[in-house]
């Protein structure tokens, strides 16, 4: 391990050294001829010091520890629904988002709460709805 990361520190300062060599050749300045060859190899510079840096990161700073951490995050999400009632409403509309975020991050461990209130009264027939409510059929 400490092999790999003196390689990386060399190509690291290689990489820095060989930017600035580049900005002392004049080459990036926008009249230039070859103005567009250096700022495609300024950029791959940039992307592998970037690369190398990260990799050096996680390299010197391997985990000793594994810890367990509770995250929360607040999504608001506007779902239209047909119901005959604002609480059957606002009921489906919680059981559409959570749905969708347990089937979006099913493979990990998720507790979700949701809550739900009416956003905005749109009149009847003005709005198509996205759900309905699934009532029980009546005869």
């Amino acid at each position: 391990m400490n092999e790999l990361i003196k390689v990386l520190d060399t190509l690291f300062g290689d990489l820095d050294s060989a930017e600035l060599d580049l900005e002392e050749a004049g080459i990036g300045k926008p009249d230039h001829p070859f103005f567009q060859e250096f700022a495609l190899i300024n950029k791959s510079i940039w992307s592998l010091k970037d690369l190398t840096s990260g990799l050096l990161e996680q390299l010197n700073h391997a985990p000793d520890r594994v810890y367990y951490i509770k995250t929360s995050t607040e999504v608001d999400s506007y779902i239209r629904v047909h119901a005959k009632n604002e609480r059957d409403a606002i009921q489906l509309a919680c059981d559409v988002i959570e749905s969708r975020i347990e089937s979006g991050m099913s493979e990990f461990n998720v507790h979700t709460y949701t809550e739900g209130e009416q956003a905005v009264d749109y009149r009847h027939n003005e709005d198509k709805p996205v759900f309905t409510f699934p009532y029980a059929k009546t005869e």
